[in-house]
Parts: C-alpha cells; sequence; structure tokens
C-alpha cells in the first residue's frame, strides 16, 4: 500500500505518559506494609498457597457480608457536573464557594442571568444592527444554527421536569494525560468515542467514609472537541487513477484513443477529515452551548427566522442540498458520500462542456435535448454527469473495454458517427452541422489531408478486427465503413468503367483514409478472417449494418463479413495500381477468394454460381496492370478457373462478368488461346447472343456488348500475334476460318433492324440502341483493319463483304439519326458550364462521343490501303462532325475539372477525325496541319500512342519542299534539310515530353487498342487527375502538353545536367543523332513559327486557346539568351567551323527567329490589322512569373532568374538589340517595384546603352499603358527614375526617356488624375520636393520634358513622343505655373515661363 505526505496515517501518534512525583504512603497502607515485613530480612514472610483463600470465596464471603449494599443502589443515572463553564481538559469539579456568593448558585441562575442582560442589550439595538448581528452568528455557525437551538431549548426545557437523586459527585480523573490531536489534523471536527477508557480511570475516594466499591456510581464528565481525538483510517484499497498507463515509445505505432479530460479534485487532508466525522448528539449539544452562552432568545428567534428565510430563498425543498442541509448540516456540499441524492435534473458548472454527443446509432443529438432525454434510452450509464450521450472520448475509451458487448455496442456507434462526417444535411441543426465541419477540417499532426479523427475510428476497428463474435462483426463494419462507404463515380459508370479502360481513384479518396492503411499488416489478417469470418459461429444472427443494403453482392454461402472483405479489397485495388499489385502479390489471397467465392464446395447444396462481385475484382486487378494480368493468368490461373463456368453455367449475368475479365486479359494479348481451346463453346455462345439480339432487354443489351467487346479484342490479337504473350495463341487464319467477320455483319444487321422498328413505335431509347450498335462498329473495324494486314490484296474480299452489309444499315435514316445525335451533343456543350459538372449528364456526352468514333472507325476500317478513286464507303454527315470538332477544340471543358475517364472519348473522338480529314473532298495539308496542333493539345493521359502519330504525321509534313512552296517560312531553307530536318532534330525531345521516363514506366493502352498497344502497355487504368502539379523543379510531366510545347526543346538545353533532361536517359537519343545547340533551337523556332503560321491561316480563333501565349513566347526567347556556347550534347564533333565558339543568340539565323516570332508582339504590330490573333496573357498580373513555372518550379523565383538574366546582359550582350528589348517586359507596372528597382537602381549604368524605341517594345496586347499606369508610388523608384534623368540628360533616349518623364511628372503635376482636387494636392511636400529637383538640377532639356509632359488618362490612346512634348493647353499651363508660384516662387516660375511659350 502507497501513501502520499498528504494522506492521513493510519496509526496515530505515540505520547509517552509523564512520570509523576511518587506520593508518601498513608499511614494505614504504611501500618499494613510494615507489619507483614520480616524484621530480619525486610520481606513479608512466605506462606504457603494452600493457607490462602481464593479470590471466589472471598467473593462469596463479601456478599453474604454485606447483602443490603445491593439492593440499596439507585436506579437513576447520577448528574454530571462540569468542571467548569468553559469546557476543557482536565477533571470536572464542583463550584467553587466565590460562585456561590456572587449569587450564581446554580446553572439556571446563570443562564437567567446572562439572558436578561442580552435582552436588554437587543432592545438597546436598531433594525441594522439586529440584522448585522444576526448575519455574522449565520456566518460564524452557518445556517443550521436555528436547528441547533431549537433542540437545545427543548432538551433544557424536557429536563427541568426531570428530579436527580443528590449524590455525592465524584470528580472523573485520569492517571495520563489526554493526547494530543494528530498532527497535520488541528481542530478537527469530533466524531470518535472518548480517549480514556473507563477500564483506565482511577475512582477513588477522598475520604475514608466513601461507600463501598458496590456502591459507586459511574459517572461522566461533559467534554469538549478537544477532548476527543480521531485517527483517521486509511482506505482499504487505493483507486486505481483513469488512463495510469505508461506513455507509448517513439517509435511504436500506437494510435491514440484520446485524452482524458476529466478533472480530479486535489486531496485535502481537511475536507476527508471532516467527511470521514459522524457528528454526534453529544458535540451537538457542546455546539448549542458555545451558541446560547452569549445569545438571548429574541436572538434565537430573529436567527430562526432568518435562516428559514435565507434556506427559502436559497435552496428549494426536496433537491439534494436541501436533504444536505436538514439531515446532514454538518458535511460539507461536495462530499462524495451525498452524491447518491443528486437529481438527473442537476448539474455542476464543470459539466456544461461543448463536447459533441452522440447516441447509439451514432447520430450527434441537439444541445437542447441533452438534459432532457430519459434515462431509459442507455444513454446515461457512462457520460459525466446528467447529460445524455457519449462524447468520441467516452466512445474511443469504451473501445477497449472488457466487456465485449459495450465493445460492440460502441463500435457500431462508429459506423454512425463515420456515416454522420461523411453526409452533409442541409436540413441538420445548425450547430451540429457546424460541429461536423470543424471535425472534419481539424488539423492533422503529421501534415496530410486525413482528418484526424476518422484516421482514430480506422485504427479502432483494426484494433478489434481480429476478435471473434459480435466484436469482430462490428469491428469489420467500422473498416468498411471507413474504405468503402458511399458509392464513388466510377462504381455508377459500370460497364463502361471497362469499356473506356478504368481510372485509378487515388485523389478521390476523401480524407486519405486508404494510404493510412499498414497493408503490410491488414492484408495477412483479411486472409485469416477470410477463412474464418468472425460471423461465422454467429448462426442466422450474422448480420451486419454495412451490407443489409446491398443484397444483390452477397452471397448465401458467405458471410456478410466476407463480402465486406471483397469490398474492400475491391475499393482497395480502384484507388492505385500500385495498391492493386500488392493485393495480388499477397501469397494466398487471391487463391482464398476463389476457394470462398468462385469454386463451389464439394458437400455445397447451391448452385454452382460464382460470386459476380468476385470476378468484378479480378477483372479490376487485371486492368491495373500487365503484371497483375500475368499472375492472375499464368501463376493463379484465374481464367482456367472460371472457364468451368463459361462451359456450365446458364446464367448470363456470370457470363457478362467473365466475358469482361477475358476481354482485359486480351488488351495485353494474354489468354487469347482460350478463344481456339473453346471454340464450339464460343460458338454456341455467338448463336444465344443473336437469338437475344431480336428481343430488347437491358439484360440482353449488356450480353450483346460484352461479347462482341470480346470478340473485337480477340481480332487485335489476332492481326499481329507477335505481339501476344506468348506470341501466337490466335492466328488470322483461325479468325478467317471461324467467319467472326460474318457473325459481325450478321449481328449487326439485326441490331439494325430492331433500332429501327423502336424507332418506329416512337420509344425514347434509340441512344442505347445505338450504343450497342456502336460496340459492333468498332468490332467490324477492328476486323478490317487485320483484313488490311493479313488479308488478301489489301483485304478487299473482307471490305466487299462487309460493305455490302454497311450500305444496307446507314442509309437515310442512319443519317437523320447521326445528325440529331450530333445536334444534341452541340446543344449540350453549348450549354454546358460550370453548374453541369455531374457525372450523369456528362455521361451522355461521353456516350454521343463513343458512338461517333465507333462509326468513323469503321468508316476508315472500309477504306482501302492506297487512295482510290474517291467513292466513300457508306454515307456520313461530315459537315455536321467537322464543325461539332472544331465546336470540341475550341470548349473550355478541357480546363474544367472534369471526370478524366469521361474525357477520353472526346479526346479519342477528336484523334479519329484528324485520321478521317484527310480523306475529306477539299481536304489540305495545312488545314490538316492546323486540325493536328489543336487537337494535340486536347489529349489527355492515355492518348500518349496518338500524340506520338500526330507528332511524327506532323514532322513528316514539314520538310524542305513545304518550306520551300510557302516562302522559307520558319527559317532558311538550309535548316530544314540539315541534320536530317527537324523531325531527326526534334523528335527526341518531343517523344520523350509526350511520354516521359516515369518510374515505374508506365504505357497507357489508348481507348480503341492497337496492335501495338497489346504488346506494349503496362496498364489500362489512366491517372486520376490531369491537371499539372507545380513541381519544386523542372522536369517533363507528358499529356496534355503545355501551350509552349514546341519550344520545350529549350528546357532540355537549360537542364541539361538534370536527371530528369532527355540527355540523361538511356535510348532516348538515337546514335545517329548529332544536333547541335544552335540546330535544336533553330528547330524549334521554326516549328514554333509553323504553328502561328498555320493557326493564323485556318484557325485564327484557336490561336488564343491552342497556342502559345504571348508571355510564353517571351520567356522562351529570354531562355535562348540565357544559353551559354554551343555545349548542346557535349560532342566536340560539333563545333564546325568555328560556330560552337560563339552564343547561340549571336547566330544570323537565330537572331533572325527571334526577331520574327517576337514582332507581333510589339508595340507597332498592336495597332495593324495583324494583331487580331495575338493571344491575351493568362494573367493580369506578373504573366512572366506564371510562364516561368514549368521551367523554375517552385524553388528558383522569377525574381532570381531575372537577376541572372540582367548580369548576363550587362557582361556579354554588348547592347544587343533583341537582348535590350527582353530586358523591359518585368518593368512594366504588372509586376512588383523590385524589378524596376533592380533595373534602374542596381543595374542604372546599362541605361545609356538601351537604345529601345517605343514602337518596338514587346508590350503584347496589354500595350505600353502597362508600363505608364497605375502611377508609380516607390520612392526608390521615382528617385531612381529621377536620377536617371539627371545623371544621363538626353543620353536617355527612346522608351526609356518617356517612362521616366511620365512617372516623374505624373507625380508632380495633378492632371494626371481624373478625381484630382486641386486643393488637396496643392500641400504635398513629395511633389514639392520633385519639383523642385527638376528646376534646380536637371537640365534644360529634361525641365522642359517634366514641365510640359501632358497625358490624361480619359484619352483611349497613349500619347508617345514627340505629341507627349507638345502644346499643352491654357488651363493645364495656368495650372502648372500656378503650382510653380506656390511651391518655389515667383522667381522660379519667370526663369522657366518661356519653356511653356515655346
Amino acid at each position: 500500500m502507497t501513501s502520499t505526505s498528504n494522506s492521513p496515517s493510519l496509526i496515530g501518534s505515540v505520547f509517552e505518559r509523564k512520570p509523576s512525583i511518587p506520593k508518601p504512603p498513608s499511614s494505614s497502607s504504611q501500618s499494613r506494609f510494615t507489619s507483614t515485613l520480616n524484621s530480619k530480612t525486610g520481606f513479608p514472610p512466605v506462606q504457603h498457597r494452600s493457607q490462602k483463600s481464593s479470590a471466589f470465596l472471598k467473593n462469596i464471603e463479601n456478599g453474604r457480608r454485606k447483602p443490603e449494599l445491593s439492593s440499596e443502589r439507585s436506579a437513576q443515572v447520577p448528574s454530571i457536573v462540569p468542571q467548569s463553564a468553559t469546557p476543557g481538559p482536565g477533571p470536572s469539579t464542583v463550584p467553587s464557594q466565590n460562585q456561590k456568593q456572587n449569587g450564581v448558585g446554580s446553572t439556571d441562575d446563570w443562564r437567567s442571568h446572562v439572558s436578561a442582560e442580552n435582552e436588554a442589550r437587543v432592545q438597546a439595538m436598531t433594525e441594522e444592527e439586529r440584522a448585522d448581528e444576526t448575519r455574522e452568528i449565520l456566518e460564524r455557525f452557518g445556517p443550521s444554527v436555528s436547528e441547533i437551538l431549537r433542540r437545545a431549548r427543548e432538551n433544557r426545557e424536557r429536563n427541568k421536569d426531570v428530579k436527580f437523586t443528590s449524590l455525592e459527585e465524584v470528580p472523573f480523573t485520569s492517571e495520563r494525560e489526554p493526547l494530543a490531536s494528530p498532527i497535520g489534523l488541528p481542530g478537527s471536527q469530533l466524531v470518535s468515542s472518548l480517549s480514556r477508557s473507563s477500564s483506565r480511570a482511577s475512582t477513588r475516594p477522598s475520604s475514608p467514609n466513601s461507600p463501598s466499591r458496590a456502591s459507586r456510581k459511574l459517572r461522566f464528565a461533559e467534554l469538549g472537541p478537544d477532548q476527543v481525538h480521531v485517527y483517521p483510517s486509511a482506505p482499504s484499497s487505493p483507486k486505481k487513477a483513469l488512463l495510469a498507463l505508461p506513455p507509448p515509445d517513439e517509435d511504436s505505432n500506437a494510435v491514440s484513443l484520446g485524452t482524458f479530460k476529466g478533472r480530479m479534485k486535489p486531496i485535502d487532508l481537511e475536507d476527508v477529515t471532516a467527511s470521514q466525522t459522524h457528528v454526534e448528539e453529544g458535540t451537538a449539544e457542546i455546539q448549542v452551548e458555545q451558541v446560547e452562552e452569549g445569545t438571548t432568545e429574541i436572538q434565537v428567534e430573529q436567527i430562526e427566522k432568518g435562516t428559514a428565510e435565507t434556506q427559502v430563498e436559497q435552496v428549494e425543498e426536496g433537491t439534494a442540498e436541501y436533504i444536505r442541509q436538514k439531515y446532514f448540516p454538518s458535511a460539507p456540499a461536495d462530499n462524495p458520500d451525498l452524491a447518491w441524492m443528486s437529481s438527473s435534473l442537476d448539474s455542476s458548472p464543470h459539466e456544461q462542456t461543448p463536447d459533441l454527443r452522440f447516441d447509439l446509432n451514432g447520430m450527434p443529438i441537439p444541445s437542447s435535448k441533452i438534459l432532457s432525454l430519459p434515462t431509459h434510452l442507455g444513454l446515461h450509464h457512462h457520460a459525466e454527469g446528467t447529460r445524455a450521450g457519449y462524447t468520441l472520448d467516452d466512445i474511443f475509451l469504451l473501445t477497449r473495454s472488457t466487456v465485449r458487448a459495450q465493445r460492440a455496442a460502441m463500435l457500431e456507434v462508429l459506423v454512425g458517427v463515420t456515416r454522420w462526417l461523411r453526409t452533409s444535411d442541409t436540413k441538420e441543426d445548425v450547430d451540429i452541422e457546424a460541429a461536423r465541419k470543424s471535425l472534419l477540417n481539424l488539423p492533422n499532426p503529421e501534415g496530410s489531408g486525413t482528418p484526424p479523427l476518422l484516421k482514430r475510428i480506422l485504427f479502432a476497428g483494426l484494433e478489434a478486427l481480429p476478435e471473434r463474435g459480435a466484436v469482430g462483426v462490428r469491428a469489420m463494419d467500422v473498416v468498411w465503413e471507413c474504405i468503402v462507404g458511399q458509392t464513388n463515380v466510377t462504381e455508377d459508370l459500370g460497364d463502361l468503367e471497362f469499356e473506356f479502360g478504368g481510372m485509378e481513384e487515388g485523389k478521390t479518396d476523401e480524407g486519405g483514409l486508404i494510404t493510412a492503411l499498414p497493408l503490410a499488416d491488414v492484408l495477412p489478417q483479411f486472409l485469416s478472417l477470410l477463412l474464418s469470418p468472425p460471423d461465422s459461429d454467429l448462426g442466422d444472427e450474422r448480420l451486419s449494418t454495412s451490407t443489409l443494403n446491398q443484397p444483390e453482392s452477397r452471397s448465401l454461402r458467405t458471410t456478410p463479413a466476407q463480402q465486406q472483405i471483397l469490398s474492400i479489397l475491391t475499393r482497395l485495388a480502384r484507388y492505385s495500381n500500385a495498391y492493386a499489385e500488392t493485393i495480388v502479390q499477397e501469397k494466398g489471397l487471391i487463391e482464398g477468394l476463389l476457394r470462398v467465392f468462385i469454386i463451389p464446395p464439394a458437400t455445397s447444396t447451391y448452385a454452382s454460381i460464382p460470386d459476380l462481385a468476385t470476378i468484378r475484382l479480378l477483372t479490376i486487378l487485371a486492368s491495373a496492370s500487365r503484371t497483375n494480368a500475368e499472375a492472375l493468368c499464368q501463376k493463379i490461373g484465374a481464367g482456367d478457373v472460371l472457364l468451368r463456368f463459361v462451359v456450365l453455367s446458364t446464367n448470363d449475368n456470370v457470363l457478362v462478368e467473365i466475358m469482361l475479365f477475358y476481354t482485359i486479359l486480351a488488351r495485353y494479348g494474354m489468354y487469347s488461346r482460350v478463344a481456339a481451346d473453346a471454340k464450339e463453346v464460343w460458338w454456341k455462345i455467338g448463336d444465344h447472343v443473336v437469338a437475344l439480339s431480336s428481343s430488347y432487354s437491358q439484360s440482353n443489351t449488356r450480353l450483346v456488348r460484352a461479347y462482341v467487346g470480346l470478340i473485337e479484342a480477340w481480332l487485335i490479337c489476332a492481326t499481329d500475334p507477335h505481339r501476344t504473350t506468348p506470341s501466337h495463341e490466335l492466328l488470322w487464319s483461325q479468325v478467317k476460318s471461324w467467319e467472326w467477320g460474318a457473325g459481325l455483319a450478321s449481328l449487326l444487321t439485326k441490331c439494325s433492324r430492331l433500332a429501327v422498328e423502336r424507332m418506329d413505335t416512337g420509344e425514347n431509347s434509340i441512344r442505347i440502341d445505338v450504343s450497342t450498335s456502336a460496340s459492333l462498329w468498332r468490332s467490324l473495324g477492328a476486323y478490317l483493319e487485320g483484313a488490311k494486314l493479313n488479308g488478301i490484296r489489301g483485304g478487299e474480299e473482307e471490305r466487299t463483304e462487309v460493305g455490302l452489309v454497311l450500305k444496307r444499315v446507314f442509309d437515310s435514316g442512319a443519317v437523320r439519326t447521326f445528325r440529331n445525335l450530333i445536334q444534341d451533343f452541340k446543344t449540350k456543350l453549348q450549354t454546358m458550364g460550370m453548374e453541369m459538372k455531374t457525372t450523369v449528364a456528362f455521361r451522355e456526352i461521353a456516350s454521343s462521343a463513343s458512338i461517333l468514333s465507333s462509326a468513323i472507325r469503321l468508316w476508315l476500317g472500309c477504306c482501302p490501303p492506297s487512295p482510290s478513286d474517291g467513292s466513300l464507303p457508306f454515307e456520313l454527315p461530315f459537315a455536321d462532325i467537322s464543325d461539332l470538332c472544331a465546336l470540341l477544340v475550341r470548349h473550355d471543358l478541357w480546363h474544367l475539372d472534369l471526370h478524366p475517364l469521361l474525357i477520353r472519348p472526346l479526346s479519342t473522338l477528336l484523334v479519329l477525325f484528324l485520321r478521317l480529314s484527310p480523306h475529306l473532298p477539299g481536304s489540305h495539308p495545312d488545314l490538316w496541319l492546323a486540325q493536328a496542333f489543336g487537337v494535340i493539345k486536347a489529349l489527355r493521359r492515355g492518348d500518349e500512342e496518338y500524340a506520338l502519330q500526330i507528332i511524327s504525321q506532323i514532322l513528316d509534313i514539314l520538310t524542305s519542299e513545304w518550306a520551300a512552296q510557302r516562302g522559307g517560312v520558319g527559317a532558311p531553307d538550309f535548316v530544314w534539310k540539315e541534320k536530317g530536318g527537324l523531325k531527326a532534330v526534334l523528335i527526341p525531345f518531343l517523344r520523350y515530353e509526350i511520354n516521359p521516363e516515369r518510374e515505374p514506366y508506365t504505357y497507357v493502352a489508348p481507348l480503341f487498342p492497337s496492335t501495338r498497344s497489346t504488346g506494349m502497355c503496362t496498364t489500362l487504368r489512366i491517372p486520376s487527375s490531369h491537371h499539372r502539379d507545380v513541381t519544386t523543379e523542372w522536369r517533363p510531366l507528358g499529356l496534355p502538353l503545355h501551350s509552349d510545347w514546341t519550344l520545350s526543346p529549350f528546357n532540355h538545353l537549360l537542364r541539361s545536367g538534370s536527371d530528369y533532361s532527355v540527355f540523361k536517359q538511356s535510348g532516348a537519343l538515337p546514335d545517329s543523332w548529332d544536333a547541335s545547340e544552335i540546330d535544336i533551337v533553330r528547330a524549334a523556332l521554326a516549328l514554333a513559327m509553323v504553328e502561328r503560321e498555320v493557326l493564323q491561316r485556318f484557325a485564327p480563333l484557336m490561336i488564343s486557346l491552342v497556342g502559345p501565349k504571348g508571355e510564353d513566347i517571351v520567356f522562351a526567347c529570354m531562355k535562348v539568351f540565357m544559353l551559354e556556347h554551343d555545349v548542346g550534347n557535349g560532342d566536340s564533333k560539333t563545333h564546325y567551323n568555328g560556330e560552337g565558339l560563339q552564343e547561340v543568340f549571336r547566330d544570323e539565323v537565330v537572331a533572325r527567329q527571334l526577331h520574327e516570332i517576337l514582332e507581333p508582339y510589339t508595340v507597332k504590330a498592336l495597332f495593324s490589322s495583324s494583331t487580331l490573333y495575338v493571344p491575351s496573357s493568362r494573367s493580369s498580373s506578373a504573366p512572366l512569373e506564371l510562364a516561368s513555372l514549368p521551367l523554375l518550379g517552385t524553388a528558383v523565383p522569377f525574381y532570381q532568374f531575372y537577376t541572372d538574366f540582367l548580369s548576363l546582359y550587362d557582361s556579354i550582350s554588348f547592347s544587343h538589340p533583341i537582348f535590350s528589348r527582353l530586358l523591359l517586359p518585368p518593368t512594366s507596372m504588372l509586376y512588383a517595384a523590385d524589378y524596376r528597382k533592380l533595373l534602374w537602381n542596381d543595374y542604372s549604368h546599362v541605361l545609356r546603352g538601351l537604345r529601345v524605341e517605343v514602337d518596338d517594345v514587346i508590350a503584347g496586347a496589354g500595350g505600353i499603358e502597362q508600363w505608364l499606369y497605375p502611377v508609380e508610388t516607390a520612392p526608390d523608384v521615382l528617385g531612381a527614375f529621377l536620377r536617371a534623368l539627371i545623371k544621363y540628360g538626353e543620353g536617355l533616349q527612346g522608351f526609356l526617356r518617356l517612362l521616366a518623364v511620365h512617372h516623374v511628372a505624373a507625380n508632380i503635376w495633378p492632371d494626371f488624375y481624373v478625381d484630382a482636387h486641386i486643393e488637396e494636392i496643392v500641400f504635398d511636400e513629395r511633389r514639392n520636393k520633385l519639383l523642385r529637383v527638376v528646376i534646380e538640377q536637371g537640365g534644360m532639356e529634361v525641365v522642359k520634358d517634366v514641365l510640359r509632359y501632358r497625358q490624361s488618362p480619359q484619352l483611349r490612346r497613349i500619347l508617345c513622343s514627340p505629341a507627349c512634348f507638345q502644346e499643352v493647353d491654357e488651363s493645364c499651363k495656368r495650372l502648372r505655373c500656378d503650382l510653380i508660384a506656390n511651391w518655389i516662387g515667383e522667381g522660379t516660375l519667370e526663369r522657366v515661363r518661356g519653356v511653356f511659350e515655346r
């Protein structure tokens, strides 16, 4: 047992008895003693015991000798005489003789005398004095003093009638002093028995005439509080401290379940002693005596009256405080022994906490109901005080309870809390909704975006996951609710998810709970729970709250916990490809899923139907990566396991799921052998599909689309059998012998006939029928593409066979259907904005795009490989399709945050239209180039194969012949011929920009698979987001391309030492590639100017959306000047003819290209008609800073780049004209004053060499107004402007002089402001000083320019030199002269007045 220094000791203090002075023996005793002594030895004589009488005989003889004494014993209790009026230690004595002589002979007389005196004093008091005395007594003795006085008066009146027998008063004496109070407890209440026992007392008579022992009467003295001592005992056992657990180690993975927020009252020894005392009646009597010694009857009545009124006012009858004051008046108010009397509605102040409380369903309880809910709801068992509900800390604490039922109940509460946190209810209480948002927005100590509350809930469920029974079931519910929860967007797409390729959902994870899962520990637990679920021994009661609403996912031979594990694994597989690979690599996990959900046990009485959700999980895992598909196909053998159900099952839904799984495998070129191994089965399935196609239903349509998609994937595998794994699993000769083409054509005819019949009946589901037909179009397109490569004479026989069917299908009615579809498509695009970002609305747009893409692919498949006589395979509304694609390229949807998976059909439609465009009548190569430059900017992740094809086709067209026919656009003729032309120089850079090397390497298959993607793709799923993330350092990000992608080789030259540069990638540059730095710059500038030229001619409205912005061009030119000597590839053989010894910008071709590419952005070009195609900037503030982010990232600010740029100009430029012009854009008023200060103050010595006229300023669409307004107000920059004017005088020319004069004059003259009031500006000290410095220190030209400069913001056109220095109007002249006279003086005005007259 442990104890503290403040706790009461178990054993009191031990005191030594004081030694007493021995008294001389009395004569009688001495005589007795001496009579028994032997005179010789001094000792009593020895007497044998047989000669002595025993004590028993002596008692009998004494009884016989004095029998009368026993009958004379009185039955009355003797009176106890107090020792003195004031109680104290020591024996009681009788009143002294002096007291009797003074007339106070008895207690009653003494009381009457004192009472009379007190009554007289009270009568002489005023009402205020009486009230003060009453309040003082109440404060001193407490509100219960009236009850004590009343009982004392009743006892006194009752004792007046009792007649006591007059007996001899015997004082109560003791042989030892009373024990002192225990140390540390002075003045404590006395509640124990008397400290002096009667067995130890000596009551001897003081005279020999005292009565004998039998006639003695025991009397007790009246004791005071300081005569009774209490020794408090320690508690029986120490109480266990709450949450008294050692802190976890720093390296441990312990998850906190909360912090104890209770209040522990410090132990006070006085309070402890007071709470352990029990007041006896005798103590109350002593207190009565102390009070009534100085209190009269009138005072007593007033005290009783005041006390009663105070109690009525302060305490309500029936409350716990009323009971304490009435029956336990001496007990403290916070005595824990009286807590049982507290009412359910009483609440102490410390209980008023703002913590949110939840009911047993996990729903928050409104604050207005917390104190009013009844106790039978089970919400008061563990809450503090009387507040209903459980706080989050209560819930987390009880999830570790040793009572299993309690633990299961709290885990179920956490399920409801998680569901409430993720559900926004506008009808909910405002305070509760605010609390929900605050809980979700709590800061995470780890710095991630995961709300810590959700993570705590997740780990509380994971901790209890291995438990059996109800606890394990509820723990699985918690984990399921945290990981799976609501249905996500991808699941809503259904089979379209696999038709569009699938998508990772990493960015859609709310709260980031999946990333917090320790998969290395969780997946083995899932495997053990899958084989031995926690609810397997619950019988019919094995219910799980999370799966009650999902009957379609349940299996009769599996438990809800197993279904939850399956759904959790599905969610993890959807989250990312890495998680999907981790699931497949977990030893025994996929085999366990197959054993539980797919393979029926030998003793099973259920039908042999596999679980559909499990097959869907296998499909998701296979679509995540080629590695997973290979493991599922070859190591685990999932394809062979499912093949038995293809043969035996008659359930169409099972067949659809299995065919989707086989389709995913075939898109990797795997398991295509099943087409040959089970060809008879597939023939039967084909016949079954044809039979079902004649009648419409949702299930029939789904089966047809799944079957046709599988045939399409197998056709692509058979087109190039070298791409399959293993190779030659499926051959084109087999496809030809099975007559898949004829079967698809026959199925298309039946589906088209059904669509026409439904159109005639007026049903509104034509889009579904067209979508089914579109899947057939894609399969027939794949069949015709394979026939071109493997058929005789380029598949002429196959094209003829299919063409006959298509001419009947694509008649005038089909064309009309396409036109209606395109019109509906356009309407949705034109009305789509930020408010139409719903999945349902955009899903219709994606479906329409997929239908048009399928039709175009079929049309292209029917075209012969070589140019024909111009006959079209079948009719399509080409003009409507062209207009639609033009609208689609210019649309803002590419910049909206739309579902990436639904974007893929749109980009695929643009790619297929680009393939269709050269076949249309009136097509032109330059028109195709303009379309290609527009389409390539719209491509997203997953379209890398399309982008590489488009880049290759663009560079194939841009030959020297093409440039010569157009007057050498972009570069001289030798640039197009040397080093293999633009394609040989730029293709390594552009290919790497489109698909950079990533770790791990990723190749996403396109939406329409090809033979190339079958053998090379690493995944079918696209990332969750297509937005570009700004990185801390430069690296290529792939698709979508940046607006200045044609100039992207400059980044590789500037970052040639980076690990992300193409120069550092093994095999990125061919062995024959030997282009120099100048060659790369020339080729890139030529490609950029070609893009601008063709867009300006054929699509001028697209250049602002597709082409590079003005700041992109300016920053790209600044990159060229930042290149040093010609050190492109580090190969000395490139430095021929001394070319490598000069800076790149000094090359004549490069200088001419820079001048041409910057020309449209100058002030001179701004006022010409050719400026219509100049694109506006991205932002109205610091556009160059935004343009520099792809290269500089967030680690290097653009100001640092500009500092290096300006320093390089100072070192090597020799006032290069283009170099000088590029210094000015960052000094406009769109940028911070630091840029202007750097040029005009820190590098002011270069100003004399800057010869830039106003017409040559690179201003873009904003013009020079962005340098002039708003007027400069920074003192440092104004001082720099003024110093440059005074110091250099006429040496500061052109645009720089205009800029300095403008800002100096604008800070002096008030007429530059539209709403200026001259009365407010006359006494401006800064204007006065500026004008004084200009006149006193400036030269004549400076003074003239500043005094005569005029510029009005009301004019829509900026006045340039010399118009801004010409005649000043009379009102302005008069105003300025008045200001000069007022600020400087009339003498100065006379000196400069001539300036205004000239």
